[in-house]
């Protein structure tokens, strides 16, 4: 009898508990979420702050674009060949005033500058 019941108020109480803790840690993973998928500027992607061995980079401006896509990029927040390097084919053509010339020029400017 009463070592039963102590024990399993004992399993509750945990239970209980763990739930609790757990429910806060969804909750703030949550709210780290929402905050992270605010619709801002493209993030600046976490860069290591270890130096790698890597191209300097490279500005749009440096590699002939049209005015018009220029001026979308750095408007989206795009300042180097590398950012947009990084973008598929698709997510630049999504981009407007983006085109297949433009797409292009950015490719042929990445693989020279070897990205």
């Amino acid at each position: 009898g009463k070592a039963a019941s102590s024990w399993s108020g004992a399993v509750m109480a945990s239970l209980a508990e763990a739930r609790k803790k757990h429910s806060a840690e969804e909750i703030t993973a949550e709210t780290a979420k929402k905050v992270s998928e605010k619709p801002a500027a493209p993030a600046k992607a976490e860069e290591p702050a270890v130096p790698e061995k890597k191209p300097a980079s490279v500005s749009l401006y440096d590699i002939g674009l049209q005015n018009r896509p220029l001026t979308t990029l750095i408007s989206q927040g795009y300042h180097t060949l590398e950012e947009v390097a990084k973008l598929s084919d698709q997510e630049l053509m999504a981009i407007k005033n983006i085109g297949v010339v433009t797409v292009d020029q950015i490719r042929r400017a990445a693989r020279k500058a070897g990205l």
